[in-house]
């Protein structure tokens, strides 16, 4: 057996065969009752490269993290984590983690050093600030921090070149201070909806690929010229700022809202 969906069983004491499925690759324990993570789990050794626990009443991970060397997708959605163990080395080889919708506070450095990891959904949660550990995570492709609690300045991006979405809305966000976005050219999506903003960063032009840029529910008064010159750039929304310096008719219109930008300066250099 390689594959194990027990979704929607409750759990209440573990099958003691279940020790013997040594070749098992992938295991979905969603919605299960379980309080803690049984040992059985962290016994199954390297095989296991694929585990879904959402929708539990999970406290402590530690143990997936001692006994799952092989492991590469950890979905742990819709617990009751409040901290994330600072003291133990996460499998290497994880690409996937969804963390989304418990009550994490911060994010531990050692989640940083996982080198290989492409998506990471920290959405829905109580975080306050990003460590600056963040920028070593070179291979994320996707980061989701919607609806923490993230206040004041952001100051660190994953410094990924595969970097393609980043879901920030619905924070507190009041600036950009010091982002390298000429670190994560690839960035297509940036969503900072529903925070404090008051001004966006010049050097946002230097993300020569993005296509969605979503501000709505800010604090602006004015948009960058350099944003009109962001060729890829096909949807820009504005709604709920007070954009007093730019006509209301432009603002339903990317391409009018662009070229009405780009007249009021020349390219920023790159």
């Amino acid at each position: 057996l390689e594959v194990l969906n027990a979704q929607h069983n409750p759990l209440v004491q573990w099958p003691q065969p279940f020790s013997e499925l040594r070749a098992l690759r992938a295991l979905d324990c969603s919605h299960c009752g379980l309080v803690s993570i049984p040992q059985q789990i962290g016994d199954i050794g390297d095989t296991l490269i694929s585990l879904t626990l959402n929708g539990n009443q999970l406290r402590d991970i530690t143990a997936v993290l001692q006994g799952l060397l092989s492991l590469q997708v950890l979905k742990l959605s819709q617990n009751q984590l409040q901290m994330l163990p600072f003291d133990v080395t996460w499998p290497e080889h994880l690409i996937h983690i969804d963390l989304s919708q418990n009550q994490l506070v911060e994010i531990p450095e050692n989640l940083c050093r996982l080198r290989q990891l492409e998506t990471l959904d920290l959405s829905t949660n109580q975080i306050a600030h990003l460590p600056s550990s963040m920028s070593e995570l070179i291979h994320l492709a996707s980061l989701n921090v919607r609806e923490n609690n993230l206040s004041g300045a952001l100051e660190v991006l994953p410094a990924s070149t595969h970097l393609h979405t980043v879901l920030l809305g619905r924070n507190n966000i009041t600036e950009f201070r010091g982002i390298r976005f000429d670190k994560c050219l690839n960035l297509s999506v940036l969503d900072v909806s529903e925070n404090k903003l008051k001004q966006l960063p010049g050097n946002i032009c230097c993300l020569g690929h993005l296509k969605t840029l979503d501000v709505t529910n800010n604090d602006l008064v004015d948009l960058p010229h350099g944003i009109g010159y962001i060729a890829s750039l096909s949807r820009v929304a504005v709604d709920g700022n007070k954009l007093r310096s730019i006509r209301r008719q432009l603002l339903g219109s990317c391409e009018k809202l662009k070229q009405y930008l780009r007249t009021r300066g020349a390219s920023p250099p790159i």
